[in-house]
């Protein structure tokens, strides 16, 4: 079963200020989108010169995607903690953890992804995990950039879930197989894909549940770039 995931924006203005949600979080919420297997939230954010109180909570992952621009985390640790463009960083918040304690800020603009996700136990240590992926890694394949083995060079994350991200060039074909015992949950963050039909442009995201074939993935613009989650299906 496929489901589309519209993006809704929220704050002051897309370019500026804002959130571009596909799953609640904060003010924003939708009962339809709430909550995917191990997925609590998934938000593409934009902001310019401007302190970033995001996804903070206890017993929580948090990978945050730098698209584009830097931004600085402090907190939970001794040094502030530089993102630049291509950085990828999970952060395993323990049950310690209040939210004044978290904090991501950018001097400039800043064009990022953050997911959060619940961990396999409550009342993990807390821990920081950062790693820049060259672009040229992600091209016209799926790269794994966190995994519970952390394998493939990944980020090592603390559940049973594979991410990969990709920057597809038109017309170009990637293929994945899907298993009924398992979700899956397709975000583009530019550009456009055609995923087994279906149309997804920038924002958007869809959410695959009890398919057992070839998931196929198609560039439909030059150098689209998206992210593909596979999690387990806690309904099985």
């Amino acid at each position: 079963m496929y489901k589309l995931r519209a993006r809704e924006y929220s704050g002051k203005n897309e370019e500026n200020f804002g959130f571009l949600h596909t799953m609640p979080l904060a003010q924003y919420f939708d009962s339809f989108n709430l909550g995917f297997s191990d997925l609590v939230a998934f938000n593409d954010s934009r902001f310019s010169q401007n302190d970033l109180n995001l996804l903070c909570s206890s017993n929580i992952e948090i990978i945050t995607f730098v698209i584009d621009g830097e931004m600085t985390f402090k907190g939970l640790f001794d040094e502030d903690i530089l993102l630049k463009s291509g950085d990828i960083q999970l952060i395993s918040c323990s049950s310690e953890i209040v939210k004044n304690q978290c904090k991501w800020f950018s001097e400039k603009s800043a064009h990022f992804i953050q997911i959060a996700i619940l961990p396999c136990k409550k009342n993990v240590e807390s821990a920081c995990q950062k790693k820049n992926f060259s672009e040229k890694l992600f091209q016209d394949k799926l790269k794994l950039v966190a995994s519970s083995s952390g394998r493939e060079g990944s980020l090592k994350i603390k559940q049973d879930i594979n991410i990969y991200k990709s920057i597809i060039n038109m017309d170009k074909i990637l293929r994945y197989p899907m298993k009924k015992n398992r979700k899956f949950w397709i975000q583009v963050i530019n550009g456009a894909i055609d995923v087994n039909s279906n149309i997804l442009e920038s924002g958007d995201a869809i959410s695959i549940v009890g398919e057992e074939s070839l998931l196929e993935i198609v560039g439909v613009e030059s150098s689209s770039a998206f992210l593909l989650l596979d999690l387990r299906n806690l309904s099985v």
